[in-house]
């Protein structure tokens, strides 16, 4: 009797414990937003599909801080086109955001520290991701194999790493790299970069979707090109340096508009660095035209463009990735008054204005006097300021 007792009081206690942990475990909303709650820090766990526009993850929920964006967690959200991340949150776990069509730009706030791997992926329309000074881990562990944080995003064109990072980097091209550059990290698959020279401290490169990129030149860095720039559609020159001894199979084998290649060193050289590729039908390698003991650099130039003001100038900068750049001036638009309030820049002119048609007092009377005559004979004169006086 006492045996069953103490099974029945044995059977109770763990579901006493079972219902402690899954209270406090169990799953809330508020909003738009579905989450747990352990050890007094909440995990964010699902954002409402119907959510739309700008959205804007709170810092806590419940009251208690979010911490967390367990898998998953924001998916489907067809609606979404921004999404903003809290520096409350430490984690954000591998796959984390994924399959949302229209979403645009993710912004993560400084105190986020983990980045999964694979953690934004399958967002067709997706084109700016912002990275704050405190991420310290990216990808798998941290540590960046053959898994990256961002893949899979068609349109994503630029990433942009806050300079404070002591981890990680990102170029002018919106180019992801490890703080040293070291390792290419990512070159986004949507980037309109249509020229690269990727810089010879790089000795690994992860990722590279470059669909638009015309012109390559490899970082004397490198020494064994391991299928990396397979995907670059566009590609119609590549220089490739002496340091570069073994070329596999899979490297630049979608490149059909390859034209061009520059090897830096001897024919002999090349044919043993290309010595796997030989008996694969049509690869782009064998096709295109290898110029031996040169290098050819065309210029490709990105712009960024400061629109011009009613009273400054504007300008244009061209940058190519080899470091080459100039500079256009645009001309000021100036001012366009109407009615004394520029309609470019809302300027005002009525207060500067010494015209007697400002004039109060006795001044004043005798301009309603001129002006009720100019009505009489139907005459619209401006004054200088831009006020029309009828």
């Amino acid at each position: 009797m006492k045996k069953i007792k103490k099974l029945f009081i044995g059977i109770a206690v763990f579901m006493l414990m079972m219902c402690v942990l899954c209270f406090s475990v169990s799953a809330a909303e508020e909003g738009d937003f579905t989450y747990t709650v352990k050890n007094r820090e909440a995990t964010l766990t699902a954002v409402n599909t119907a959510a739309v526009g700008n959205v804007v993850i709170p810092d806590t929920l419940g009251g208690y801080p979010v911490t967390r964006i367990e898998v998953g967690a924001i998916s489907g959200c067809n609606s979404m086109e921004t999404l903003v991340i809290p520096g409350s949150v430490k984690t954000i776990a591998p796959n984390a955001i994924l399959e949302c069509e229209n979403l645009k730009s993710v912004t993560i706030l400084d105190g986020v520290t983990e980045i999964g791997r694979y953690t934004i992926i399958y967002c067709p329309k997706l084109e700016t991701i912002t990275i704050p000074a405190s991420v310290t881990n990216m990808g798998a562990a941290g540590i960046m194999s053959s898994d990256t944080p961002f893949g899979e995003n068609e349109s994503l064109k630029r990433i942009i790493v806050d300079e404070n990072n002591e981890y990680y980097s990102s170029d002018a091209f919106g180019v992801l790299y490890n703080k040293e550059k070291t390792k290419l990290m990512l070159f986004p698959e949507g980037s309109e970069v249509t020229s690269y020279v990727i810089p010879d401290t790089v000795v690994e490169i992860v990722r590279f979707e470059g669909r638009m990129l015309k012109e390559l030149t490899v970082s004397e860095g490198i020494t064994n090109l391991g299928g990396v720039f397979y995907g670059c559609v566009s590609l119609e020159s590549v220089i490739i340096p002496k340091s570069v001894t073994q070329i596999v199979g899979a490297e630049f084998y979608y490149c059909e508009n390859l034209k061009n290649i520059y090897f830096e060193g001897s024919q002999e050289e090349w044919n043993s660095a290309i010595e796997k590729i030989y008996g694969i039908e049509n690869h782009p390698l064998l096709k295109a035209t290898v110029h031996y003991g040169e290098a050819s650099h065309i210029h490709y130039y990105a712009s960024v463009t400061t629109p011009a003001t009613c009273t400054e100038n504007g300008q244009t900068v061209y940058t190519c990735s080899c470091g080459d750049n100039y500079t256009e001036i645009i001309p000021t638009t100036g001012h366009d008054y109407q009615n004394g309030v520029c309609s470019k820049c809302g300027d005002s002119r009525v207060d500067d204005c010494s015209h007697l048609c400002h004039k109060s007092g006795f001044m004043g009377f005798i301009w309603k006097i001129v002006r009720f005559f100019w009505k009489l004979f139907q005459m619209n004169p401006v004054c200088d300021c831009g006020i029309a006086h009828y």
